[in-house]
């Protein structure tokens, strides 16, 4: 009698334990642990300010500090004369591709022009003759490619330093280029496919003649 009344306490106290359990979260699956997202603080990309572009009758052109850059020739003269001055500031800057394609015969460089940009006279058909004065100190990559009636064309006036990759590169006219011993680099190509009879002029021992020494092209002491 007595082992029967432990085992109906036995079954109650396991039913008692299975409703407990039932109740409890422990062998619940746990939820996940969601980690919230922080998003990565980036500063706004600020808007470039455009740069106002001005106009003469005859150019299209940008106001530095300092100086005038051309970028564009929108005139109709074939003979053209650059402005020494815009604005009161010197024109020094002639920009890249400002004559390219244009029908111009011939272009006058302004007493304060220091910089021929790049490709900035390309495919000039007409052009034959350019009037350099004496501050100019660098012609660009391509300057005069394709100008196939410029014959030739003088530094000696100017304290040129630089002629650019490919800068006379298919002027097939082109018979002589005369340079000071103040030109220190010219450019791959700088006179590719030019005529035959091409002769750098520039004094001796300068770069100019070793330029010409190294590439067969004809040389003559200034």
């Amino acid at each position: 009698m007595k082992s029967k009344k432990s085992l109906v306490i036995g079954v109650a106290l396991l039913c008692l334990l299975g409703i407990l359990l039932s109740s409890c979260d422990i062998f619940a699956t746990p939820e996940p642990i969601v980690t919230p997202t922080i998003e990565p603080t980036q500063e706004p990309i600020p808007t470039p300010t455009p740069v106002p572009l001005f106009k003469t009758d005859s150019f299209e052109y940008l106001k530095h500090e300092n100086h005038i850059e051309l970028v564009k020739y929108i005139g109709t003269d074939l003979f053209v004369t650059m402005p020494d001055y815009i604005d009161f500031l010197p024109v020094t800057h002639i920009g890249d591709e400002a004559f390219a394609g244009t029908n111009v015969t011939y272009v006058d460089l302004g007493p304060n022009v220091t910089t021929l940009g790049e490709r900035v006279f390309m495919g000039c058909a007409s052009l034959s003759s350019i009037g350099v004065k004496d501050k100019l100190e660098t012609v660009g990559k391509e300057a005069f490619k394709d100008c196939i009636l410029l014959g030739g064309i003088s530094f000696s006036a100017a304290p040129l330093t630089t002629i650019g990759e490919g800068a006379f590169s298919g002027c097939t006219s082109f018979t002589s280029i005369t340079i000071t011993g103040s030109v220190t680099e010219i450019g791959e190509n700088a006179f590719l496919n030019c005529s035959t009879a091409l002769t750098i002029y520039a004094p001796s021992g300068s770069y100019g003649e070793t330029y010409a020494v190294e590439n067969f092209i004809r040389y003559s002491s200034n």
